[in-house]
């Protein structure tokens, strides 16, 4: 499948909301923030190629990766959108280590 494929199908971006946050000033008009909340919104990339995920076995298109420590307690909250609000699947990994026993290493083909 080709890149402009991939970005006229379904390219979603992320916003995180959360307490305290100061808001991006690119945020979509249908998305409403809650009264002491804040968002970021972090625009998804093309990607040159799929990577291989090894543990699933399957190939994905990564499109967004963020490294950002947040201080502030409090609720957070994802929301995951297409422009246009076009439609699709994704997948989002919260962390670093991926850690798994030997059962489940063993029952992946199963």
């Amino acid at each position: 499948m080709y890149i402009k494929e991939i970005k006229d199908k379904f390219s979603p971006n992320l916003i995180i909301i959360g307490e305290n946050l100061q808001d991006s000033d690119l945020l979509p008009v249908f998305i409403e923030i809650p009264e002491g909340f804040g968002a970021n919104l972090i625009e998804s990339s093309t990607p040159e190629k799929p990577e291989y995920e090894h543990f699933t076995p399957a190939s994905y298109y990564y499109l967004i990766d963020v490294n950002e420590t947040i201080v502030n307690d409090g609720d957070f909250y994802s929301v995951i959108y297409g422009p246009n609000l076009i439609e699709g699947k994704y997948g989002i990994a919260i962390g670093y280590k991926e850690e798994f026993t030997l059962s489940e290493w063993l029952l992946i083909p199963f």
